[in-house]
Formats: C-alpha cells, sequence, structure tokens
C-alpha cells in the first residue's frame, strides 16, 4: 500500500487540514486556499503543500460522495466509504447538507454531521434522522422548512486496515 497522505505531512501543516477541507467542500483554488490561509497568519507553500493537499482531499471527498449517492432505499457500502483524517467518535460520520430559504429569498445551506455505529443504513435512513433531529430541536436550528441531503461520508479506522485501488480509491 501507498504510504498515506496524512503521514507525510508535517506537524506544522497538520494545523491548515481544516482549511484544506474547507477548500475542498467549497470548490476553491490554490490560489484562494493559499490567500485564506496567509489572511489566517499561516506560512504555507503552495506548490509543496497545498496543491497535493487538494488533490488528495479532493479524491476522498470524490470517493465519500460516490459511496452514498444513489437511490434512497439503497444500503451504504461502507466497505467505501473514505477514512476520516481524524479519530472520529463513532465508527461512520456522515455530512448532510440542509437548504433553506433565508428572509431575501435565497437558499441557505448549512450542515450536520451524523455518527453512527450502525453499517446497514440506507441514504433515506440517515436523511430522516438528520430531519428528526432538527425538528426535535427548534431551538437550535429554528428551521420549519427545509430539505435534507446526505452528501458525504467517512468511516473510523486504522491507516493498517485499507488498500489502496488502481483508481485512487482507499478501501477496507
Amino acid at each position: 500500500m501507498a504510504i498515506p497522505f496524512l503521514n507525510t505531512i508535517t506537524r506544522a501543516n497538520r494545523r491548515l487540514i481544516p482549511f484544506i477541507r474547507r477548500a475542498v467542500r467549497e470548490g476553491m483554488s490554490s490560489r484562494q486556499t493559499e490567500a485564506a490561509i496567509r489572511a489566517a497568519g499561516f506560512r504555507v507553500s503552495r506548490a509543496r503543500f497545498i496543491v497535493p493537499a487538494l488533490r488528495e482531499y479532493n479524491q476522498l471527498e470524490r470517493q465519500g460522495r460516490a459511496a452514498v449517492s444513489g437511490n434512497r432505499a439503497r444500503r451504504i457500502n461502507t466497505r467505501r466509504l473514505p477514512p476520516a483524517a481524524t479519530r472520529i467518535a463513532q465508527q461512520y460520520s456522515y455530512r448532510v447538507r440542509i437548504t433553506t430559504i433565508g428572509p431575501d429569498g435565497f437558499p441557505i445551506e448549512s450542515y450536520i454531521q451524523l455518527g453512527t455505529d450502525r453499517s446497514d443504513l440506507t441514504r433515506g435512513m440517515l436523511e430522516d434522522m438528520a430531519r428528526d433531529i432538527i425538528t426535535a430541536s427548534p431551538e437550535t436550528y429554528g428551521l420549519d422548512q427545509f430539505e435534507v441531503e446526505l452528501e458525504s461520508g467517512i468511516q473510523n479506522a486504522t491507516l493498517s486496515e485499507y488498500n489502496l485501488t488502481r483508481a485512487g480509491n482507499i478501501i477496507r
């Protein structure tokens, strides 16, 4: 197996991972990511860290999206979920996008994370869990009309449990 990306970066660059994750989620370019990191007061090389990190996280994001896409009734193949970059509390974690209409009439997107130890859930079950969480605590979310969509998933495991496929996917 090839050396996983996270084992190759320095401790100083590990603190920049949240910037990289956000950049991938928002579709930012390497120059925009570099500007955001420098605005926060960090020194970083775009060619040596930002571009390779964006490539790796884009691959993991694509893999996580592909694993949870499809029919609402189809069970998610948890063996295809990419590894979490950091330790997570439960075995599987899913990102759910919540879309609502703001007071100005434009859509507002926010995200929640669902954690579970169950490997037998479907896309529809996870989206229903997110709806239940939002409607059960109106003081926290304050949403009346909203849409939820399962966006991506990750799993918790040690790196020795993974194999790298020819396509670059990391699987169990």
